[in-house]
């Protein structure tokens, strides 16, 4: 299901993607291939930052391999598209820039990896504890363990439960 906010159509024909997002993307000079199509409509439909190989596994029934889905990112990337964020895990997170973007703010699970978006404004407050500080939070990372990870373990004080995945 696409992120509620996101800037897509409909995934019925061939990555339809709304006509901004197109514009943006012919304008700072990509053509739109089917290939590329595909990665925005994913990033577009996600409702966390994307790793290459999450977006590789997405696309793997279309048939485009990963080194395809890295070149496309990296031009995108250059072309002001998209943002490339390492949230302190050594993965690069991919997502669209923009107003249909996900925030600044992360939840990332020490345990399983799983990212949250928060709401960055959580953070204003931050911003006006200083009159001498010309601050403005920018991006957040906050690392901790996720409900699905919660229950204690000897080793790090973290439990990993069978299913991993940060769902309750």
């Amino acid at each position: 299901m696409p992120h509620k906010d996101c800037a897509c159509v409909d995934p019925s024909w061939n990555y339809r993607l709304d006509p901004s997002l197109t514009q943006a993307a012919r304008e700072s000079g990509l053509r739109l291939t089917r290939a590329r199509r595909a990665v925005l409509f994913e990033l577009c439909r996600a409702v966390s930052p994307l790793t290459h190989a999450e977006l590789v596994t997405r696309l793997q029934d279309e048939q485009i391999d990963q080194a395809t889905v890295y070149r496309n990112l990296m031009q995108l990337v250059e072309a002001g598209l998209v943002k490339r964020t390492e949230l302190g895990d050594h993965l690069w997170r991919f997502n669209l820039v923009g107003p249909n973007s996900s925030s600044g703010a992360y939840f990332i699970c020490m345990a399983c990896g799983n990212v949250a978006v928060l709401g960055l404004e959580m953070f204003d407050h931050v911003s006006a504890l200083s009159s001498r500080l010309a601050l403005q939070v920018k991006e957040v990372v906050i690392k901790g363990h996720c409900a699905g990870c919660h229950e204690a373990d000897p080793r790090d004080g973290i439990k990993r439960t069978s299913d991993c995945s940060g769902e309750e």
